[in-house]
């Protein structure tokens, strides 16, 4: 997946539903040409001052596809992360959202999500359809990018802890799982003066 910072043309129709705040974070061309866009919201459908991540696809020539989500062809999860920052597609057509539960720079833990391929929960990822990983026993944790490896597998990296510019680097089963035969329990958490 690629980052997608700001807005762009091809997001406009989801305005009408978050009037107040939406961030895309980012977009997955499928093999149909379908595309799937990832981002934050905030607006009077949710609760008042939260943001939620959420995920649209649209149809090949652009327009919104109503069949994905709920009743606004929107995807999202209850509970999920605040702040989106990258997505990827397993094999299985499972999608898998990583992000934060808090701001850039306030949040707690990385946070992935998942959906079927028609965008509800997937609630056979993790425990009832969503990980939170601790990687630094602390705040401001921010995931911000993760590959899909062999077997549908997840590698995330992102900053552990702002305020000491720690990285992290978790690895995930398939399924929402840590990895334990990579480094401590499935994280590695270095502070480093190389990066």
């Amino acid at each position: 997946s690629q980052p997608f910072h700001q807005l762009s043309k091809i997001t406009q129709n989801a305005r009408p539903v978050w009037p107040e705040y939406e961030a895309a974070g980012a977009i997955e061309l499928l093999s149909n040409g379908r595309i799937l866009i990832a981002g934050s919201a905030r607006g009077s459908r949710f609760t008042s001052g939260a943001n939620y991540g959420i995920v649209i696809r649209l149809n090949a020539d652009g327009s919104r596809d109503s069949t994905f989500g709920d009743e606004n062809g929107v995807a999202w999860y209850a509970d999920g992360p605040e702040w989106v920052t990258d997505m990827v597609v397993q094999s299985n057509c499972r999608i898998v959202v990583a992000g934060s539960d808090g701001s850039p720079f306030v949040g707690d833990d990385f946070e992935l999500i998942a959906f079927t391929a028609d965008g509800q929960p997937d609630l056979t990822f993790g425990l009832d359809g969503q990980v939170r990983t601790d990687v630094n026993n602390g705040t401001r944790n921010l995931p911000t990018q993760m590959q899909l490896l062999a077997n549908d597998e997840l590698l995330v990296v992102g900053t552990a802890d702002w305020s000491s510019s720690g990285t992290a680097v978790v690895r995930y089963l398939s399924d929402g799982a840590l990895d334990t035969s990579f480094a401590t329990d499935g994280v590695q958490h270095f502070v480093s003066d190389v990066m």
